[in-house]
């Protein structure tokens, strides 16, 4: 009996079963952690399975979002470029209704360059490693739309950022992304 309900188990969700890659587009908006920073605009490639009411999607994407900091003892003791240059994520999808909207969590890795601090006797970017949360809308299981919030504990060191006008240890920031399955 057990054998004939693990069969039809799998054969329901392997009638349910989608998986494609997509093209989005977006922004991402680094609102707290490293307030100069600009609105960065997102280009990149997901790859999404889903299994009846379940989701993995993997993205990656490229984006131009920098800010310059200058130091709380003033200018003239020199600033600095916080550029952040690359997000991957992989997040896990529930569909509540089976389609359209879904909700997801999940972890991205923020890929930050500080280049014009390497003159520090310490590193600069501490941690790179976040947590996500958001929600969004598959319209035909062709066009997604999606917002996250992102969350990266520790990014900055804490020397650095007592050092820099408008910078703090933890980063916060929205995106929001469109993107076309294939």
């Amino acid at each position: 009996m057990k054998k004939i309900c693990l069969m039809g188990l799998l054969l329901i969700f392997s009638g349910f079963a989608q998986a494609g890659f997509g093209a989005a587009v977006g922004i991402y908006s680094p609102n707290t952690g490293i307030e100069d920073n600009d609105n960065g605009l997102l280009l990149g490639l997901n790859y999404e399975a889903k299994f009846a009411l379940f989701g993995l999607k993997l993205e990656g994407f490229y984006l131009d979002s920098s800010g310059r900091y200058a130091s709380k003892l003033g200018e003239e003791f020199g600033e600095a470029n916080i550029d952040i240059e690359a997000i991957l994520a992989a997040d896990f999808m529930f569909y509540p209704l089976g389609t359209t909207f879904f909700l997801q969590g999940g972890v991205n890795y923020i890929s930050m360059n500080a280049k014009e601090l390497t003159d520090l006797d310490y590193d600069v970017v501490k941690n790179e490693l976040g947590i996500e949360g958001g929600l969004g809308v598959k319209i035909f299981d062709k066009l997604m739309v999606q917002g996250k919030i992102m969350y990266t504990p520790d990014a900055i060191e804490s020397e650095v950022a007592d050092t820099l006008d408008n910078l703090d240890e933890d980063i916060l920031g929205y995106m929001v992304s469109v993107s076309w399955q294939f």
